[in-house]
């Protein structure tokens, strides 16, 4: 009862804001349909595998000895043992509920990744406290080779965005004094990295996990300085909203032709909300209003000469990539 109020109060305000072909869009295609595998193709049963092994490396080399450390910890012990199984019964629940879905898509395994996440803990905090100190065998082997993926992921997370820049790429262009923060930061990563791998050498996990706490919170602080900007370019909508704020008055007609979900509610968090419409037959702006068609496709993008022909008295403002999407934008001449 509770999830359902929490729910249907936020469906109802998503109704109230963005209207009965935004709730079509969000709540009946993309969850429903989706579901149903009616909306798009329907993916093979063994998609999420690969992705599972993928989504939580380098995480992933330990999970196993962490579950083997929680099994050997709940024999006497009924609460952890409870734990233990509540958390086995999440992973592999959710795994079968996001198999029987018709549509499948990496980004639906977040809900997964709490209980793996909890598995990494417990080998961690094993080998901290002495409990379980990986001397030989798979897990030893299994421990080695994810502080080394770590350390190189470490090292590289700063790196990139200055490689990316070195090679011109337009959406990763860096500032000097960003190009100076990633240098000192990958210089801190390596740093404690030379300590970590001293302390996996030595078998001092101790010294080890101390030396990945410092290198995880430098990581933090690349992803904020060096990859925000250049994930806020490919990812992000800020640039189309901002792209319409220079071209749109402020009493503006805005319309939109099949946008998607995250179009239309970006739009709808911005203040810009779009009046659908499938064909030009529905597209009839307010006479003494300026009017704004808005396109969204995928690459090579709609075409402004065809279009041109379909809608005589429409001109391009704007056909550009962003977030992965060409969106077109077409003003009224009248």
């Amino acid at each position: 009862l509770i999830f359902g109020a929490l729910a249907g109060a936020w469906l109802l305000a998503l109704w109230q804001r963005g209207g009965a072909e935004y709730f079509r869009i969000f709540f009946i295609h993309n969850h429903c349909q989706r579901l149903m595998g009616t909306y798009e193709p329907i993916k093979v049963r063994w998609y999420y595998l690969p992705y599972i092994l993928a989504v939580a490396l380098p995480w992933t080399l330990v999970i196993p000895a962490g579950i083997r450390q929680m099994l050997r910890q709940s024999r006497d012990n009924p609460a952890r043992r409870r734990f233990t199984l509540f958390l086995l019964w999440w992973a592999g629940a959710m795994y079968l509920v996001l198999n029987i879905a018709g549509e499948k898509g990496h980004q639906y395994l977040l809900p997964l990744l709490p209980p793996l996440a909890v598995f990494a803990g417990a080998w961690v905090d094993a080998t901290i406290s002495g409990t379980d100190i990986p001397r030989n065998g798979w897990t030893l082997h299994a421990t080695r080779l994810f502080t080394a993926a770590a350390i190189l992921a470490g090292i590289a997370l700063p790196l990139a965005p200055i490689c990316l820049a070195a090679l011109k790429i337009e959406a990763a262009r860096l500032a000097g004094a960003q190009i100076v923060g990633g240098a000192a930061l990958t210089a801190a990563m390596a740093v404690a990295a030379a300590y970590a791998w001293r302390g996996m050498r030595r078998r001092q996990w101790r010294t080890v996990w101390r030396a990945l706490a410092v290198m995880t919170a430098v990581a933090g602080l690349s992803l904020c300085c060096l990859w925000e900007p250049y994930l806020n370019q490919c990812k992000s909508m800020k640039p189309l909203m901002a792209a319409l704020e220079r071209h749109l008055p402020a009493d503006a007609e805005l319309w939109g032709c099949k946008l998607s979900e995250n179009t239309a509610g970006a739009l709808i968090f911005y203040g810009r909300p779009a009046r659908p419409f499938d064909d030009f037959q529905q597209l009839r702006p307010q006479a003494g209003r300026p009017a704004f068609a808005l396109f969204v496709s995928y690459p090579p993008g709609q075409n402004p000469a065809d279009l041109a022909e379909k809608l005589p008295d429409w001109r391009p403002v704007f056909n550009q990539e962003y977030a992965g999407r060409f969106y077109l934008l077409m003003r009224r001449a009248s």
